[in-house]
């Protein structure tokens, strides 16, 4: 083989390559969500304050699927606590019997409808922390490649008593290795908006959020979730006041991972 055979074979060759890894990176990629119904999935959730370090151990269960292809999931609170310092608080189990939630949802994790049991005295909201991170996010209903981005809204209702609501921006950031497996990772920011009522007394906390979820690539599974919560400011309302409520800036992260 001459010189200038040899130099198109190899000028060939880096073009093919090249090829490949534009294609790859140009792929479309169609996203949803494949846990197996009455199969157990167990995650653990650990959220950081300033002040303190909770946990939840949390089972998620598909139970039923509707004709239109939705999931019905049981979310359960198997246990829970706090460390103060070094000291760890331990919730018992009996009070989390009734710590448990329903969530109707589509494939690409839209809610459809939630279903609180024992509405008036639901461990699972009055037992876990304040962060949401275990709920699955909203994937993008139409294939989408790497670096391309959609917005969601996530509104999670617990109750007659609080609400919050997100407004995220989403980006398909690529494949990488999490926790062992070969993983989707999606990282997503925006607003919160955590709404308590008590009585004629509403209170808005306001804030921002940021963070990534990794997908089982093979499963359709979230293996991990890590998020940052910042809150800036808090709007009360009463007959007799209604306006900026003394809070100071604070903040909280999160990180939730399958366990099995």
């Amino acid at each position: 083989m001459n010189r200038l055979n040899l130099l198109l074979l190899t000028l060939l060759n880096c073009y093919l390559l090249s090829a490949q890894e534009n294609k790859s990176e140009n792929d479309f990629t169609t996203f949803n969500y494949n846990y197996q119904l009455g199969k157990t999935y167990k995650y653990i959730k650990t959220t950081n304050r300033s002040t303190d370090k909770s946990y939840s151990y949390i089972s998620i269960q598909p139970v039923d699927t509707t004709t239109k292809g939705e999931t019905l999931y049981e979310f359960s609170l198997d246990s829970c606590g706090y460390y103060v310092s070094e000291r760890r608080i331990t919730t018992q189990k009996e009070e989390l019997e009734k710590g448990k939630i329903r969530f109707l949802m589509n494939k690409q994790g839209s809610n459809i409808e939630t279903n609180l049991l024992n509405q008036n005295d639901n461990q699972y909201l009055l037992k876990s922390d304040d962060s949401d991170d275990e709920r699955l996010f909203e994937l993008p209903k139409n294939p989408v490649r790497i670096g391309q981005t959609w917005n969601t809204n996530k509104r999670d209702e617990f109750g007659k008593y609080r609400r919050k609501f997100k407004k995220l921006g989403n980006v398909f950031v690529g494949i990488e290795n999490k926790n062992g497996r070969e993983c989707y990772r999606i990282d997503f920011s925006g607003s919160s908006a955590d709404i308590t009522k008590s009585g004629d007394y509403t209170q808005t906390d306001n804030g921002t959020i940021k963070g990534s979820f990794w997908l089982d690539k093979e499963r359709k599974i979230i293996i991990a979730v890590e998020s940052e919560v910042s809150i800036q400011s808090s709007i009360a309302k009463h007959p007799g006041f209604n306006g900026n409520a003394p809070i100071k800036a604070s903040s909280y992260n999160t990180s939730t991972e399958l366990i099995e």
